[in-house]
């Protein structure tokens, strides 16, 4: 994702329940902006709806220098504390979020298996 390598995590009932409650919190976003449109919408908006959604699917796994340091990555696009990139990454004009929605649409089809 945007240079950095990220594994989706394995389906499971409680990250797909998490995913409907971020829907969810969506759905009402748009209910109470009726007329908004998505070029409209508020960047940082788009990017708090993103990262919810990347935390439930994804695990980052950036490349670590010998220093412990995130190489390859913008400083202020990874939280070294969480382990997770940060807002301003989700912000930022290079975000690729139609692999997000890739990401998203293959893990729910994890769900038909029997």
């Amino acid at each position: 994702m945007n240079g950095t390598p990220v594994r989706l995590q394995p389906y499971t009932e409680l990250r797909h329940i998490q995913i409907a409650k971020v829907d969810v919190e969506i759905n009402e976003f748009i209910d109470k902006n009726p007329d908004l449109i998505f070029s409209a919408m508020e960047r940082s908006k788009k990017a708090y709806f993103w990262k919810k959604k990347a935390q439930i699917l994804w695990e980052p796994q950036p490349e670590i220098g010998v220093d412990g340091e995130v190489k390859n990555l913008i400083k202020d696009h990874w939280d070294s504390k969480e382990k997770f990139f940060t807002q301003s990454f989700f912000e930022d004009s290079n975000f690729e979020y139609p692999l997000l929605q890739k990401t998203q649409v293959f893990f729910l089809n994890q769900e038909v298996f029997l």
